[in-house]
């Protein structure tokens, strides 16, 4: 599970890799984080390196690091919210094959 942790750091696609690689077969990797979105002043004020992900980018992370059955949502706002939208994405490492 990695929450609101890759738009904190310089490679989010290594970060992916590496759940993959230590997720059990038939493990699924949860990743929650920001939707894109234009508030440049975060990346200053709270250190964002990432302006949030798009469905393609997050979808292509999962893949490239050979997760499987993708699952994006984009999740509800609370009505006074201050803050980008957030987003749930799975993905599934294959069974070992016998």
């Amino acid at each position: 599970m990695c929450v609101l942790v890759l738009h904190h750091i310089d490679s989010p696609h290594k970060a992916v890799a590496e759940m993959a690689r230590i997720l059990r077969p038939g493990g699924v990797a949860l990743i929650v984080d920001m939707v894109e979105h234009d508030r440049v002043a975060y990346r200053q004020q709270m250190g964002h390196r990432w302006l949030g992900f798009g469905v393609p980018e997050v979808i292509r992370m999962l893949s490239d690091a050979g997760l499987t059955h993708a699952r994006f949502n984009v999740l509800p706002a609370v009505a006074n919210a201050k803050g980008p939208g957030l987003f749930a994405c799975t993905g599934r490492k294959p069974d070992l094959v016998a």
